[in-house]
């Protein structure tokens, strides 16, 4: 990873692409990013948030570290 670097991840849920999460610039530091995800893709209790690299052939493991999600409705 580079710093400032611009990082992307994929978000899916259920499978079905929700949209592309702009993670920022690397700056190594400790940042708080958030994700929009709209109402429509979330149809059940157990919906399965999937986070991928957006370009899997050239990177396939994840471009940054995270060390935890919040999730609130």
């Amino acid at each position: 990873m580079v710093n400032g670097i611009e990082q992307f991840v994929r978000v899916r849920v259920d499978g079905e692409e929700v949209g592309v999460w702009n993670l920022g610039p690397n700056r190594e530091s400790w940042e708080t990013r958030s994700f929009d995800i709209p109402a429509r893709y979330i149809d059940s209790p157990d919906a399965e948030i999937t986070l991928e690299p957006v370009r899997p052939l050239l990177s396939p493991y994840p471009e940054y570290t995270s060390y935890g999600y919040w999730v609130t409705q």
